[in-house]
């Protein structure tokens, strides 16, 4: 009986030990793991590759990822929301996504990121500021992209981002109809759309435009001769054509 009591002291005596042992490894463990992470060159980003960038600087991601990664390649990789969030703040929203893909070495990690830049469809002005429409209707900044194409002028941008379905299918009808525009102006009262033949044409506000309008459009530039001056969407069955001797 004294035996099998001296046996069990003993082992409850070794499991506490034990016990013991192991939280204060882990505790030692917990507290100096990220300090551990940061010393050993195997976590160290010692190579940077961006892909995919096609207006934005690449010093511009590098200096986002040094404030995001704090020499940790861990940190970009569990953290690549709040390195998107910086990119996308420093850029004007113009970073849809980044992809991270970790290549591991004896001298550290070699970082690869394929930057996602949204592609503008069209650029308005209004109030002295640019905006970029992406293809999907997403309004964005870009201070990098080097503007080309026609350009949007409008005083209520709102015009533009409520109905921008029905704009895109205005770029697309006056693309294929063999016009070339200059310049488009979306007002509450106006659609205005000028060529690079000095044509103007003119349809409904925005949100009344009607689909047969838009293909009617290549239709009137098949009719349309030299001398035109301007062309005017009056409704779905009516279409004035004004030569420039008409005043």
């Amino acid at each position: 009986m004294v035996k099998k009591d001296r046996k069990r002291g003993i082992g409850r005596l070794l499991y506490y030990s034990l016990s013991a042992l192991w939280l204060g490894l882990v505790a030692t463990t917990g507290f100096f793991f990220p300090y551990v992470i940061d010393s050993v060159p195997y976590f160290n980003i010692s190579r940077l590759e961006i892909e995919g960038l096609r207006t934005i600087p690449p010093s511009l991601v590098s200096q986002a990822v040094s404030k995001v990664v704090k020499n940790n390649w861990l940190f970009l990789y569990t953290n690549k929301m709040d390195f998107v969030r910086e990119l996308r703040q420093a850029t004007g929203d113009a970073v849809a996504d980044v992809e991270i893909s970790p290549r591991f070495s004896s001298t550290g990690v070699e970082i690869r990121l394929r930057v996602v830049e949204r592609e503008p469809l069209i650029a308005v002005v209004s109030d002295d500021k640019v905006v970029l429409f992406d293809r999907s209707g997403y309004a964005f900044y870009n201070s990098y992209y080097e503007l080309s194409g026609p350009m949007f002028y409008t005083t209520d941008l709102s015009l533009v981002k409520e109905n921008f379905q029905t704009v895109s299918k205005l770029v697309s009808a006056v693309n294929n109809s063999g016009f070339t525009a200059k310049a488009y102006y979306i007002t509450d009262v106006a659609t205005l759309v000028y060529t690079m033949d000095d044509i103007k044409i003119v349809l409904p506000p925005v949100f009344a435009i009607k689909e047969s309008m838009l293909h009617k459009i290549k239709r009137t530039y098949n009719m349309s001769v030299q001398g035109v001056r301007e062309i005017e969407f009056v409704s779905d069955s009516v279409v004035v054509i004004k030569g420039k001797e008409d005043r």
